[in-house]
């Protein structure tokens, strides 16, 4: 091994350099990753909060406000059966309308609603007659 210090130290010096070279890269990396880690939290607590403010709330709404309409004709079809909305349920309406993504919340004698969630957002329709809106029944 050639030495070009007269003392032969030129290992510990070059050590000592990079300890000091990657004690900042440490903290810079670990600085940019809490950075993108709060980022991500914000941005998914927004997404929640704001679902109706961005493209994707919208047409989630829009999907599920489709899905209601489509779930209610098979309500129509579950009181012609029964002349009574009273023991609608989720599997109930699924046994209409196999496929639906929709729950029954509640139903009686004489009303129902209904709920859909696409994309954090949530949609209600209740009936009968009613025409869906935003929020939960």
């Amino acid at each position: 091994m050639i030495d070009s210090s007269p003392d032969g130290d030129d290992g510990f010096v070059m050590g000592r350099a990079m300890g000091k070279l990657i004690v900042p890269l440490l903290v810079v990396g670990l600085a940019i990753g809490i950075y993108w880690i709060g980022k991500g939290l914000h941005h998914a607590g927004n997404e929640a909060g704001n679902a109706l403010t961005t493209p994707i709330g919208r047409a989630g709404l829009m999907v599920g406000e489709t899905n209601l309409v489509s779930a209610d004709r098979a309500v129509a079809a579950y009181y012609a059966d029964n002349l009574s909305y009273a023991g609608l349920t989720t599997s109930a309406l699924q046994s209409e309308e196999p496929g639906t993504t929709v729950v029954v919340v509640r139903a009686d004698a004489g009303s129902y609603c209904l709920q859909e969630t696409v994309e954090y957002t949530t949609s209600h329709l209740t009936g009968p007659n009613g025409l869906p809106a935003a929020g939960p029944c």
